[in-house]
This record gives C-alpha cells, sequence and structure tokens, in this order.
C-alpha cells in the first residue's frame, strides 16, 4: 500500500517513505494512510487479541488508535526537538467493531506554544463512525 503525503515541513520525520512508528504502535499493527501537514489517516485491523470478552474490539484499542494518530498529527506540525505528551484524552464511541479495519482521521485543532488540540474520527471499513475522540498535548 502507498502512503499519501502532503506536507510543507517535516519531512525529515518520515524517512524513506515510512513512518517511525513507536514500538507499541507496532505491536497494534497501526499503518498509516495519508499524511499532510496536521493531518494523518491512520488504520488498525480487528484482532482477537484486541476483544473483550464479548468479541468487540476493546475500546482500549480504539482509543489507542485515536492517540496515535492524533500524536502524528501533531508531529507534522513541531519541529524535531520538540517533545509533547498526552495530557487529556476523552472518547465517544458510537458503535462496535466486531471485525474488518477501523481508520483514524486525526486533525490538529489548536497549536499553542505549549498546549496543542486535536480530534479524531473513527471509522469502520464501511464508513461507518464507531467513536469521536479529542486530545490535549502538553508541550515540554
Amino acid at each position: 500500500m502507498s502512503i499519501i503525503i502532503r506536507m510543507s515541513k517535516r519531512r525529515d520525520w518520515i524517512g524513506k517513505g515510512e513512518i517511525k512508528f513507536a514500538p507499541f504502535e507496532k505491536l497494534l499493527g497501526m499503518r498509516l494512510i495519508e499524511l499532510g501537514d496536521g493531518f494523518a489517516r491512520l488504520e488498525m485491523t480487528y484482532k482477537k487479541d484486541f476483544t473483550n470478552p464479548a468479541g468487540i474490539m476493546h475500546g482500549g484499542a480504539i482509543t489507542s488508535l485515536a492517540d496515535s494518530a492524533m500524536a502524528i498529527a501533531i508531529n507534522t506540525l513541531v519541529d524535531p526537538d520538540v517533545a509533547f505528551f498526552t495530557v487529556k484524552l476523552e472518547t465517544k464511541f458510537k458503535t462496535t467493531v466486531k471485525g474488518g479495519k477501523i481508520i483514524a482521521e486525526a486533525r490538529v485543532k489548536n497549536n499553542q506554544k505549549r498546549l496543542i488540540m486535536a480530534e479524531v474520527v473513527i471509522l469502520s471499513e464501511a464508513n461507518e463512525v464507531v467513536a469521536f475522540s479529542k486530545g490535549s498535548f502538553m508541550v515540554k
């Protein structure tokens, strides 16, 4: 799968067309689909290991995709030496996931000097809204 990249800066962060995922993101099998200034689209495939006892994808797995997508969107805008971390994360679930892939579309909404805010919508393969998340990220 090719990655669509629409960025005016931070190309150094991507490397040879591949994003530098954190070990946790690799463990969950997250994949980058599209990247732009203040935007990231990622996907993650349903796995039985990610489910609750009812066989539904665990909310923590979905929220992890949301958090990572927002962080990657933020990374397209900040300088390489800027460190930041999640200080607040809220997810509202709309439906369950019982198979297939989920897609996170994250956008930076407010990029201040010490606090960055982002939002993400999580979609099913059928383009159904699974969840909405918003997060606040503190710049160190």
